[in-house]
């Protein structure tokens, strides 16, 4: 990837974020959408609002399985069949957030497609 690469990257995580905080969860696909529909449509928009998300996902959900040493994680992870591990459960959240940031890329790249022709 190209340096530029990783500053939209960085742009989508930071907005992701400051919209999480402000509003509701799903506001960063939203911001991913918006973000990747001003730039020319790339090819690999996907993985990139994907790496976003999943990573900004990651990292809020890692820190607030560790903040709260995994006692609300671990109980979540006993509902689903996941063995009662709340890291599983991060790594999923990771994985879910990653496809809507790279689903909301991918429309937002669409977007910008219909809208240059």
């Amino acid at each position: 990837m190209k340096r530029i690469d990783f500053a939209w990257m960085f742009l989508i995580i930071i907005f992701g974020a400051l919209s999480s905080y402000f509003t509701s969860w799903w506001a960063a696909g939203f911001i991913s959408t918006c973000v990747i529909s001003f730039i020319k449509p790339i090819k690999g928009s996907f993985w990139k609002g994907f790496l976003s998300f999943f990573l900004f996902w990651g990292i809020l959900s890692f820190y607030i399985h560790y903040s709260t040493k995994g006692i609300l994680s671990d109980k979540m992870a006993r509902l689903l069949p996941l063995g009662g591990r709340g890291e599983a459960l991060v790594l999923l959240t990771s994985i879910l957030g990653g496809l809507g940031g790279g689903l909301s890329s991918l429309t937002g790249a669409s977007i910008s497609r219909f809208l240059r022709n």
